[in-house]
């Protein structure tokens, strides 16, 4: 799958969808979290997500049964996964309010 591919399926669905590495670099930041958030995935990809949420907490990042709320009270859930090149990278997926 071309990476143009992967984009227009990421941003057509109405949750939101973050890729990121084990260093917190984006990869990919949809639509959805583009206006949730007001942060462009042009301003975000390829940066840290700390520079973004300067508060947040790596620990619980990784933990916490596989939940944690980064943006506005939204719950996400993220998947471990090595790419061909065998670099870990996290899949967030963000689908609803906790509050």
């Amino acid at each position: 799958m071309k990476i143009e591919d992967f984009e227009y399926i990421g941003n057509t669905i109405d949750n939101g969808i973050i890729i990121l590495d084990k260093d917190l670099k984006v990869y990919f930041w949809n639509e959805w979290l583009e206006r949730r958030s007001n942060i462009s995935y042009k301003d975000i990809k390829n940066n840290n997500l700390k520079d973004f949420f300067p508060n947040l907490n790596e620990s619980k990042l990784y933990n916490l049964n596989n939940y944690y709320t980064i943006i506005n009270n939204y719950t996400s859930s993220y998947q471990n996964i090595k790419n061909e090149h065998q670099k870990e990278i996290f899949i967030f997926y963000f689908y609803g309010k906790t509050c």
